[in-house]
């Protein structure tokens, strides 16, 4: 027995031979491989992979209390220029800590 699965999300379906008149997967559009029933991986069930968004999120809650600490005690020192002056320092070095870098290829 044969099915078309895609190699790309995992998307399959039964098939009679290894011919296909539409070779592009309905979920994703890729082209899809003929394959053997043996040959495709059973699912892996749920992941326990966090989020997209939660670590973008921890990060700004765990910056956002540093970056006013310094804008408060710089305020409470040397008043509004410093207070702003030391928000606007904090909040640059904040980003360029916490920033993504780019992947390279």
């Amino acid at each position: 027995m044969q099915r078309h699965a895609c190699g790309f999300c995992g998307w399959s379906r039964p098939a009679t031979s290894a011919t296909m008149l539409d070779p592009r997967c309905e979920r994703c559009g890729c082209v899809l491989d003929a394959v053997e029933v043996a040959e495709l991986t059973p699912d892996r069930g749920p992941s326990l992979r966090a989020p997209a968004w939660a670590l973008p999120v921890l990060l700004v809650l765990l910056t956002t209390p540093l970056v006013l600490a310094a804008a408060k005690v710089a305020y409470a020192r040397g008043g509004t220029a410093a207070g702003a002056a030391a928000f606007v320092i904090a909040a640059l070095a904040a980003f360029v800590a916490l920033a993504p870098s780019a992947q390279r290829r």
